[in-house]
This record gives structure tokens, C-alpha cells and sequence, in this order.
């Protein structure tokens, strides 16, 4: 028997970031450069994320016309600041892999 999942969730996500005192521009930590002379804030910024997953189990056994691969595929919706303004072209690709890999997680979880 197959296995099938689909769902969307919505949970909150901490970023930390610097914020430039005079542009008001956004940097992740690790873009941060100590002596470049910049003013800056210490930020950790709560987003609210909006995603969904579905996946399918493959079947391996019984006539072939009866197999499948298994198929999965996830996807971020929005991520807003505490503003409501899109945040998703300032996240990391590590901060987005995270998410997707959350966002899959928590479908699976709850179905």
C-alpha cells in the first residue's frame, strides 16, 4: 500500500542579522566584515513562514504496472517579517534549505 502526504504549514523562524545603521541594509553574520568601519545593530528578526510539501511513497512490489517511484516535492510559500514584508530573497541558502527541509518535516508530522 502507498503512502501519500500533503499539507501546507505555518510556523514562526528566527534569523539573526547585522543591520547598517545608516543604509538600514540587512547582512547576514557570516557577510559581516569586523573592520569595514560600518555602524551597525545586532538583529534577531521572527519570520513568519507559509509553506507545503506533498510526497508519495514508492512501491516496489507486485505487478509492474502497479510500481511507482516515490516522488516528493516542497516548496516556501512566503516568508514575511515582522512587518509583513516579503523576507524570502534576503534568507541564506542555508536559512532556505533549512526551511524546506522544516516545511517537509512538519507536513509529514502532521498528516
Amino acid at each position: 500500500m502507498s503512502r501519500y502526504c500533503f499539507g501546507t504549514v505555518t510556523f514562526n523562524f528566527e534569523v539573526e542579522r547585522y543591520r547598517d545603521r545608516d543604509s538600514g541594509q540587512l547582512m547576514p553574520l557570516d557577510k559581516f566584515i569586523e573592520d569595514s568601519g560600518m555602524t551597525y545593530d545586532y538583529l534577531t528578526l521572527n519570520l513568519l513562514v507559509e509553506g507545503r510539501s506533498y510526497s508519495f511513497q514508492e512501491r516496489s512490489y507486485g505487478p509492474p504496472e502497479d510500481c511507482f517511484p516515490s516522488e516528493n516535492e516542497t516548496e516556501i510559500l512566503s516568508v514575511l517579517d515582522e512587518h509583513g514584508k516579503d523576507f524570502q530573497d534576503q534568507l541564506t541558502p542555508e536559512e532556505r534549505d533549512f526551511l524546506l527541509s522544516e516545511i517537509s518535516y512538519r507536513v509529514s508530522e502532521f498528516d
